[in-house]
């Protein structure tokens, strides 16, 4: 297993985070203790993308890294519907990849679907005025193939990998109770078909999940 990838992919989760959905999550392993799932809560955790799904769409070389509840924080406009609870995964490539470099994968439970919704409406018009100023800011997406609604921002990195910009795809959905959030970063161009497949997987598993 790759740790020091595996570590920066770790480090980069909050701030990520952060960027899609208008929330700071606080990963397992990252300055806080993994939080337990609230009994009668939507369960994050059965949503969340696996290793053999990633191994599937991206190639066998990615690691599983770390994976657990975790704390999240919520600003802006949605500040007054909080998740209920935050599943994380990260998935890491080996060090000196040409290739894919890390996996972020999030899912968010909420009281409803209004509320599940709220963070995904305004990251969408964030990403927007933003891309306008200079597209390294994000170039938004409607995605309509995943989810209830869905957007995908395209984001290059001013970090090198290999002497190329490192390229940063993420996706964000919504399915009901739910909000998922998977980023990809790469020193290769990311296929959008496969992020929609990432997404995929997840959301068949938002529609069977019980609550």
């Amino acid at each position: 297993m790759t740790i020091a990838r595996i570590a920066s992919v770790r480090a980069a989760l909050p701030i990520l985070t952060t960027l899609f959905i208008g929330q700071g999550a606080v990963a397992p392993g990252v300055g806080a203790a993994p939080a337990r799932r609230p009994a009668h809560a939507a369960n994050a955790k059965s949503v969340s993308l696996t290793l053999t799904e990633v191994h599937r769409v991206l190639g066998s070389a990615l690691s599983a890294g770390s994976a657990g509840f975790g704390k999240s924080y919520v600003f802006g406009p949605c500040a007054s519907k909080p998740p209920v609870t935050h599943y994380s995964a990260t998935f890491a490539g080996p060090l000196g990849t040409k290739g894919v470099l890390g996996v972020l994968s999030d899912v968010y439970t909420y009281k409803s679907a209004s509320e599940a919704s709220c963070g995904v409406a305004h990251s969408i018009a964030f990403y927007r005025w933003a891309g306008d100023l200079s597209p390294t800011l994000g170039r938004v997406t409607i995605i309509h193939d995943v989810g209830a609604e869905a957007f995908m921002v395209d984001i290059t990195s001013p970090t090198k990998s290999h002497g190329v910009g490192v390229h940063s795809l993420g996706l964000t959905f919504t399915r009901g109770l739910y909000t998922a959030v998977i980023m990809v970063q790469s020193n290769q161009k990311i296929k959008v078909a496969d992020m929609v497949r990432l997404g995929t997987f997840m959301d068949e598993r938002t529609k069977h999940t019980r609550y």
